[in-house]
């Protein structure tokens, strides 16, 4: 089959040109060396664009490779080797002095037999801010009437760019049809099977959205109501839903295309069957417009802001995830290590207590007959809440959760106006083999300021990490070990139940940049023992990351000595593509018999290559004692002379020796830290001795008789002790001998 070249073109709104050409060059390889030479082929496709198709939205542009300019630069005229480049020129450009060509590209691609068929068509992404001049329209109804704006302060939380569509409408309380909006856009839905847009609905507000598809039938590439087919959907927005929530902030919403229904009141022709696909495809006809009629179903004012009208090949919706419904019973029990999991209680003390009623003050909005909620009853002075810490079936592990693919955590809340501030936490990751609660806690507080059932959706980016005292890890808020959340109160102005119901994750998280970090601030081992120091990466190479990261480790001395009481190690660890996102070194620690109490060692990561630093590039190795303490012991010379005073003439230091070393002491340990007492620095006493004795002989003869028969006498008692006989060595005198010596002396 021919092969097709295809391209995705956005023209910019802000280009000033009246027309440009644009010219993509494919050159082929045939001899494999890298380039093209005057033996291979180069084709060129040539697109005009004029100044009406500047509209800021992204156009397929696609063409069988036959159709393609050969430009004669050799080969045998047929592309048929290896791709070797794609060159792109803006030519033929026209418009006055200084205007410009603005266009964006995307997704080169070659297909086979065809042109590329995209998965998702957007009809609208409102980022032009000018919905009148860019197909845009509104019309008032019988009852009321409205109209639409561009609104570039409420966006929705994915795919909002810049601007959203917002409009209102209003009848003065009268139901009935208040008006209607739509664009004029003529779209292909080749390879799509739904309908996505995005709304933020008003609370309290009741109507329905008559969503009208109007394509063309008779390929005359209009609308008509004689010739072409419409098919609408019933959207209802209220407190209860179905389709959105009033004041349930932003939703998407997705509508399988097979849900929308002929609708033969105003459009009577067409063949009733929904297949907007373009002449040239081999269809009758696209998809020219998308009308929305405002119905409202109790009289109250509609207002909305709406954002990223797409079509797609599967929904766009928004995953949810439902953590908790409270539709079986609250477990509760403790897993191997004594810890509670499942449901419980925490608080200062205060009375607190949590149960399940299908009988709240009001229904859950959008909710069924007997659902269960959760009611939180206390009068709490200070705080108090509960925990949901996630349980296995058999309610005796402790079982985390992933959480790292959603952008927060929603809720519905029954408040009651009290004033009163309460908190969410987050459970987040354990230290590495812990046998405790000491999780990561990450909180965001709200305030009772409102009365009856509200929605609230916590993007985990507004949470802030919480100490409270528990020795968690300080990694950063990862979500991909979520052991469970909490709801909890403030003081409160009395007794006070809360009501909460169907706690979930939604969203889908932006992909962070890759990082590296360790995965804990300490990691304790046993001494003896070889510990396993664990580094990670926030989270798993994907396709757009290299092929392979890596970052160096090392150890640094801190109470532990290298050598004595560790092994100091330094190395690469290199993380590979479709590999673990965890690797390991290995920390060698040696036993001896005495108590030394916990001496730790500074871990550091450093030299990250095509990886960013993480949240933790510095930690601690524990060398857990696992020794008793011996009161007896005065001193055992392993932490230093720090505290010993040496004499005058001596220097206290310590020395390390060897179980098998001349002078190691029966049953020492395998390396054994001994007191060495040294001379101090200078003469030795012996050699202080001769000075001495030579400079009283250098006082005589003193002309005094006298004087010189009692220099004598001391010249012959220094010389008797200074015998060799009387000296260990230069600083000890020999036992009896040396101290008779003196006692003549």
């Amino acid at each position: 089959a021919d092969p097709w070249f295809n391209v995705w073109v956005l023209n910019q709104s802000d280009a000033t040109v009246d027309q440009y050409t644009l010219e993509i060059t494919i050159r082929e390889d045939l001899n494999g060396d890298g380039w093209t030479d005057g033996s291979e082929d180069s084709f060129r496709l040539d697109t005009t664009f004029a100044n009406a198709s500047f509209d800021d939205q992204w156009t397929l542009l696609s063409a069988p490779v036959s159709s393609f300019v050969n430009l004669g630069t050799g080969g045998d005229g047929q592309f048929n080797g290896n791709l070797d480049e794609i060159v792109v020129v803006v030519a033929g450009v026209v418009g006055g002095s200084g205007s410009v060509v603005e266009l964006d590209l995307d997704q080169f691609a070659f297909t086979s037999g065809g042109p590329l068929i995209s998965s998702l068509t957007v009809f609208d992404d409102m980022e032009h801010g000018d919905p009148f001049g860019n197909g845009w329209f509104a019309f008032g109804g019988a009852v009321g009437g409205g109209g639409i704006n561009p609104n570039s302060t409420d966006l929705p939380p994915v795919d909002g760019g810049a601007f959203s569509l917002e409009t209102g409408w209003g009848s003065g309380g009268t139901p009935g049809f208040y008006g209607g909006f739509g664009r004029t856009f003529p779209t292909d839905l080749t390879a799509t099977d739904h309908f996505n847009f995005w709304i933020n609905p008003n609370a309290g507000q009741d109507y329905t959205l008559e969503i009208n598809l109007q394509e063309d039938d008779n390929s005359d590439g209009a609308a008509n109501a004689a010739d072409d087919d419409e098919f609408q959907y019933n959207c209802v927005v209220s407190p209860a839903g179905p389709c959105a929530i009033s004041g349930g902030g932003w939703q998407q919403i997705s509508i399988p295309l097979a849900d929308f229904f002929d609708d033969n009141s105003f459009f009577t022709g067409g063949n009733g069957v929904l297949d907007a696909v373009p002449v040239a495809s081999g269809g009758n006809g696209q998809l020219i417009n998308v009308v929305i009629a405002i119905i409202g179903n109790s009289g109250s004012d509609v207002n909305f802001r709406t954002d990223y009208w797409a079509f797609s090949d599967g929904p766009l919706a928004t995953p949810t995830l439902l953590i908790d419904d409270f539709e079986n019973g609250l477990p509760s029990g403790t897993d191997g290590d004594g810890n509670p999991i499942g449901f419980f209680t925490f608080s200062d003390g205060s009375p607190i207590g949590i149960a399940l009623t299908d009988a709240p003050p009001a229904p859950v909005p959008g909710s069924n007959s007997g659902n269960n909620v959760l009611a939180m009853t206390g009068n709490v002075t200070a705080f108090a809440g509960f925990v949901h810490a996630f349980e296995n079936a058999a309610v005796d592990t402790w079982v985390p959760q992933d959480w790292s693919a959603y952008q927060g955590l929603s809720f519905w809340l029954y408040g009651h106006n009290s004033g009163t501030t309460l908190f969410v936490d987050v459970i987040d990751n354990r230290n590495p083999g812990s046998s405790r609660d000491d999780a990561e806690r990450f909180s965001v507080t709200l305030t009772d300021n409102f009365s009856g059932w509200q929605f609230f959706e916590l993007p985990f980016s507004s949470f802030t990490r919480k100490e409270i005292g528990n020795g968690a890890p300080n990694d950063g808020f990862t979500l991909t070990q979520v052991h469970g959340w909490a709801l909890g109160t403030l003081n409160t102005p009395g007794e006070i139940t809360y009501y909460v119901d169907d706690a979930a994750l939604y969203g889908v998280a932006e992909i962070p940049e890759l990082a590296v970090t360790f995965a804990a601030a300490e990691y304790e081992i046993e001494e003896g023992a070889t510990g396993q120091i664990t580094v990670k990466l926030n989270r798993s190479l994907n396709s757009d990351d290299p092929a392979q990261v890596s970052i160096d480790y090392f150890t640094e001395p801190a109470t532990a000595t290298p050598g004595l009481e560790y092994t100091p190690v330094s190395g690469t660890l290199t993380f590979v593509n479709g590999g673990p996102s965890e690797l390991t070194f290995a920390l060698e620690t040696f036993d001896d018999t005495k108590w030394e109490g916990t001496e730790r060692v500074i871990l550091r990561l450093t030299n990250p290559i095509d990886i960013g630093a993480g949240f933790a590039l510095q930690a601690a190795a524990a060398i857990i004692d696992n020794d008793a303490y011996d009161p007896n012991l005065i001193d055992d010379f392993e932490r230093g002379t720090a505290l010993l005073t040496p004499g005058e003439i001596t220097v206290l230091e310590t020395m390390v020796l060897n179980a098998g070393d001349a002078q190691a002491i029966p049953g020492q340990d395998t390396l054994e830290t001994f007191l060495r007492i040294a001379p101090a620095a200078g003469a030795a006493p012996r050699a202080v001795l001769l000075n001495s004795r030579d400079a009283v002989a250098g006082l005589r003869p003193t002309g005094n008789s006298y004087a010189d028969r009692k220099l004598n006498d001391v010249l012959d008692q220094l010389d008797h002790l200074l015998l060799d006989s009387n000296w260990h060595n230069d600083y000890y005198f020999s036992p009896g001998a040396g101290k008779q010596a003196m006692h003549d002396l």
